[in-house]
């Protein structure tokens, strides 16, 4: 699974599964391929599509001219990356949101990492890891490189004047 995905001109997408969040722009061939998108899917400089799904959440731009064969295409699509999922901050209790200050907690879920880890609303979250947590997107994956390959993590925090470091750790997989 990819976050955003640009092909480079006149290239093949060939008995490929794409799951991307963002756009996809796409040119070439397309065939044999199955391309679920969550945004818009941009197939404007494509040619000969054939055998191949295209689901998307936004819209579906295909070439004036372009005759798909034996192709489902279909825009506006609820849950178009289904049944694949992208990792989100929220499946860890943690609810946040971007503020000119920073990153701030609107809320956690009680029994989950989060909600048991100490942090509260209000909190502004200044780092992961000693990593800038910067908005929300690149906290985001911040949080998920952490829950892959740690199992863990450090969340430095303000609260009021106090800056503070907090743990936060995740059950390991079963």
């Amino acid at each position: 699974m990819i976050p955003e995905f640009e092909r480079a001109p006149g290239v093949t997408t060939s008995m490929s599964v794409v799951v991307c969040r963002g756009n996809f722009t796409g040119s070439g061939r397309i065939s044999g391929s199955m391309l679920l998108v969550d945004g818009n899917v941009d197939l404007l400089p494509t040619h000969n599509m054939r055998n191949s799904l295209i689901r998307a959440s936004g819209e579906v731009h295909l070439p004036p001219n372009d005759r798909p064969v034996n192709c489902t295409i279909e825009s506006r699509v609820k849950d178009a990356t289904s049944p694949y999922r992208f990792f989100e901050v929220r499946d860890t209790g943690l609810l946040v949101a971007d503020d000119e200050e920073g990153l701030v907690v609107t809320g956690t879920k009680p029994g989950t990492p989060f909600g048991t880890s100490g942090i509260a609303k209000g909190d502004l979250i200044g780092a992961l890891d000693d990593v800038r947590a910067g908005h929300s997107e690149s906290f985001r994956k911040l949080l998920r490189r952490a829950v892959v390959r740690q199992g863990d993590c450090l969340v430095t925090v303000t609260r009021g004047d106090k800056t503070v470091d907090i743990p936060v750790f995740f059950p390991t997989p079963k």
